[in-house]
């Protein structure tokens, strides 16, 4: 604060800095409660595609063949690779000690699906994204909006990569031992 600014009244909010943003949790409790929504979240929605996924891999494997990024026989096999693999990521996320894994995961899994269903817009290939079944009619609105979807879970799982741990948040956490 500078010299000629007055402090702050009580109750009011302290300005942020300069260069600081408000919806960066500062408080180390506040910090990890959002890791652990963003964790459970996540974990949620990556466990429900997968298993959903999983459980109908012939018409996920269908909704696959319009894309034509892989031969069409290898589609049912890429089907059950891609749903096993969000299974995977979900229950990873969830798990304390490998949640970096699973963030890093769901982060590739993501930024694979904004390509594909960028490059089928770009190709005027309208197709339902076939994330959650079929959870939509095929359109281009359905597909910028799972798009639109997906940079928002690549973005949870980045910040979870990014702001996990004490070396580089700067607070101490349950992964810190001291040593004496």
């Amino acid at each position: 604060m500078k010299k000629s600014q007055k402090p702050p009244a009580a109750g009011s909010v302290d300005p942020a800095p300069e260069g600081v943003s408000h919806f960066v949790p500062t408080s180390p409790v506040l910090l990890e409660w959002t890791r652990v929504l963003i964790r459970v979240c996540l974990g949620a929605i990556f466990l429900y595609a997968g298993i959903l996924k999983a459980s109908a891999s012939e018409s996920f494997a269908l909704a696959l063949v319009p894309f034509t990024i892989v031969p069409e026989s290898w589609t049912p096999a890429v089907a059950i690779g891609i749903a096993w693999t969000e299974v995977l990521a979900g229950i990873l996320i969830l798990v304390p000690r490998v949640h970096r894994v699973g963030a890093l995961f769901i982060l590739l899994l993501a930024l694979l699906f904004i390509g594909v269903l960028t490059w089928a817009l770009a190709n005027d290939i309208i197709v339902s994204c076939g994330c959650f079944g079929n959870d939509s009619t095929p359109s281009a609105g359905a597909m910028r909006m799972a798009i639109l979807r997906d940079i928002a879970i690549a973005g949870g799982a980045l910040f979870l990569l990014i702001r996990t741990g004490a070396k580089k948040t700067g607070y101490p956490n349950r992964e810190t031992r001291v040593v004496r």
